[in-house]
């Protein structure tokens, strides 16, 4: 029988640090060799954790949240540790850091604000305010596709579902765009954290201004949640809005700017789409499984357990690479080539299981208004590529800070909306 140390010594090892400026300049090469040689493998990087590169081992992890959980605890020398982040995040996010049962009365409340229907009405706002966004550019012929549209489009929809006042959109955004844009440690991303300072107190701000004066938003539905055990505690409403806040600002923004940067390379996908905008519905969900904007999702065994083949320890930290996963030649054919019409696409870009992102509604709407909008008013826009500037790490999230644009200059459309910042 082995021993444990037999055991650890047996592990496949891999070199990988999620972190690091050499993984974010060639992910796509580097979790392909990893697949290859062992889709699950450990790494011992921050304290040393599970990588699971493979599509199928993926699944067994994201649908089995018994065995491996989400949740925040205590360690033994009273940290905050466990959570979807490695290292795990200086605060809390609920749901999606929670385990049942406390998982189950929070994401209720957050499934019926964002269910398909109520996404549905948010429709023309979302349309209305993407021309808005265009306007201010459309006759200049030049535009930052990130910084102009791709950002602020998601913050202010976020904004309006919370209550938030629509003219402070560029405050809560930005830290949002920089905490994940830049590598851990560096300047940027320590005064990114400063900046959420900012972001918490006006949030809790918010959430007592509605106990005393409640209106017809999500805010409001969180803090007079009826629950078993009673109200939500201030804290506890805080860290969901955050989560919220979190989901929606930064990972739409990603997805979008990907998808414009693939589509001023490739002009055959953008004239396919130009001339046939139904097949934009296909197209966004390989979008997703191409350009992953949340790159992984980490988990903590609760008990010994068997995944790809290796023993996992109960308390071993389990990383899930979302993008790796997606790009699996095991599960998609051709995986490194990008198919507007592929059918079936069961990629895993949203996460699986019962913390699928609630937000994935409307960030598909979001999305499609943003695409539909520029191909149809700046159909030839091409991307100032020595201007454009990619995250520096992609630890969480893989997007753009900035993306200059050229086009032939339209005409304004929109009716008069007030978008300030």
């Amino acid at each position: 029988m082995n021993t444990p140390a037999l055991e650890s010594a047996a592990r496949p090892r891999v070199d990988f640090d999620q972190h690091s400026s050499e993984h974010a300049a060639d992910w796509v090469s580097r979790y392909q060799d990893i697949r290859r040689q062992s889709p699950v493998a450990w790494s011992d990087h921050h304290g040393g954790f599970w990588l699971v590169s493979g599509y199928e081992e993926a699944c067994q992890v994201l649908r089995d949240p018994a065995t491996f959980t989400s949740g925040r605890f205590l360690d033994e020398v009273g940290r905050l540790a466990g959570g979807i982040s490695i290292p795990p995040l200086p605060f809390r996010l609920v749901p999606t850091e929670t385990d049942m049962p406390e998982w189950e009365a929070t994401r209720h409340i957050l499934n019926r604000a964002l269910s398909p229907a109520k996404v549905k009405a948010f429709r023309d706002k979302t349309r209305a305010y993407t021309a808005a966004l265009i306007d201010r550019h459309i006759e200049t012929g030049a535009i930052d596709l990130v910084l102009d549209l791709a950002n602020p489009l998601p913050a202010l929809m976020t904004m309006e579902l919370l209550g938030l006042p629509l003219d402070e959109w560029q405050r809560f955004a930005d830290p949002f765009h920089s905490f994940p844009s830049n590598p851990a440690g560096s300047p940027e991303r320590d005064k990114a954290a400063e900046e959420m300072g900012w972001v918490f107190e006006q949030i809790e701000a918010l959430v007592e201004k509605r106990r005393k004066d409640p209106i017809d938003d999500l805010t409001t539905a969180i803090v007079f949640a009826e629950r078993p055990e009673g109200p939500y505690p201030h804290a506890e409403v805080v860290d969901i809005l955050l989560n919220v806040i979190g989901g929606g600002v930064d990972t739409t923004t990603a997805l979008t700017s990907n998808a414009l940067w693939h589509l001023h390379r490739h002009h055959d996908d953008r004239r396919r789409l130009i001339e046939d905008p139904s097949l934009l519905s296909a197209a966004a969900e390989e979008f997703l499984r191409f350009y992953t904007p949340i790159q992984n999702q980490a988990r903590t065994a609760s008990r010994r357990c068997v995944l790809g083949g290796q023993t996992i320890e109960a308390g071993d930290r389990v990383l899930v690479a979302l993008a790796s996963a997606n790009r699996d030649e095991r599960e998609f054919e051709d995986a490194g080539i990008f198919r507007a019409d592929r059918f079936p696409n069961r990629h895993a870009a949203f996460g699986l299981g019962m913390h699928r992102c609630v937000g994935s509604h409307l960030a598909r709407q979001m999305f499609e208004e943003m695409i539909m909008a520029v191909l149809a008013r700046m159909p030839d826009y091409a991307v100032q590529e020595l201007e454009a500037e990619r995250y520096r790490g992609i630890a969480a999230i893989n997007g753009w800070v900035r993306m200059p644009a050229r086009f032939t200059p339209g005409e304004r459309i929109a009716d008069e909306v007030r978008l300030a910042g």
